[in-house]
């Protein structure tokens, strides 16, 4: 189980693809990951993303346990 107490971040940003690469090379090892999605957008009030472009919108952070990351040698 992956906790905010044993959790290493091995990604995080804003490329969909990076991020399902890193996925697919973790369950290829094994590793179990958690996923987070932070929606930059959030909280814009009555603008909403006016000059934020759509590839930015979406932040996108993987994590695994940090014994697992040492593991592998991230």
């Amino acid at each position: 189980m992956i906790t905010m107490f044993n959790a290493k971040t091995v990604y995080i940003g804003f490329d969909l693809q990076k991020m399902r690469e890193m996925q697919a090379f973790l369950q290829q090892n094994g590793v179990n990951y958690r996923v987070k999605m932070h929606n930059m957008n959030k909280g814009r009030g009555q603008y909403g993303s006016m000059g934020i472009r759509p590839e930015y919108s979406v932040q996108y952070e993987l994590l695994i346990r940090a014994k697992d990351a040492e593991q592998l040698g991230l």
